[in-house]
């Protein structure tokens, strides 16, 4: 299979399992990935009161258009988005960490501290590894000769 049709297989089976997230997100109150959490809010009081179909028909609607837009969005704006990524440095990093963090207390249901938990574990684990120049060893698995590229 040649590049283009590899990344468009990708890509379509991406955007199948986003969509398909947000059924299970309407219908049991689960979000099948975690785009679709935000469809639980709505998706689910809707499934509730009965309107089933008018909730699924929106969440293919937003799905399509979304996808589409976004797609539209990005390759008109991905080179210019890359040449500024480029010049981050550690304070915008930090910035938009603390960005990041806000953004998960604002949708954390119920105990906050329990959003905020979870984000912090989620950004140190992510950490493992990252600036392989300063820690070399900074996971048990980049000390394997076999695992490093």
């Amino acid at each position: 299979m040649d590049t283009i049709t590899s990344m468009a297989l990708l890509i379509g089976v991406y955007c199948g399992s986003v969509y398909g997230g947000s059924i299970t997100a309407i219908l049991i109150n689960t979000p099948g990935t975690p785009q679709s959490a935000a469809t639980t809010f709505d998706g689910y009081p809707m499934t509730q009161q009965g309107r089933v179909d008018e909730a699924l028909g929106w969440a293919t609607f937003a799905s399509f258009f979304g996808g589409v837009f976004s797609c539209v969005i990005l390759i008109f704006c991905a080179p210019q988005l890359a040449k500024f990524a480029v010049n981050f440095g550690s304070i915008e990093v930090f910035a938009l960490i603390c960005l990041a963090m806000m953004c998960i207390v604002g949708v954390s249901k119920g105990s906050v501290m329990k959003g905020l938990v979870c984000g912090m574990i989620g950004f140190f684990l992510s950490m493992v590894g990252r600036i392989p120049s300063l820690v070399p060893t900074a996971s048990p698995l980049a000390a394997m000769p076999c695992l490093q590229a």
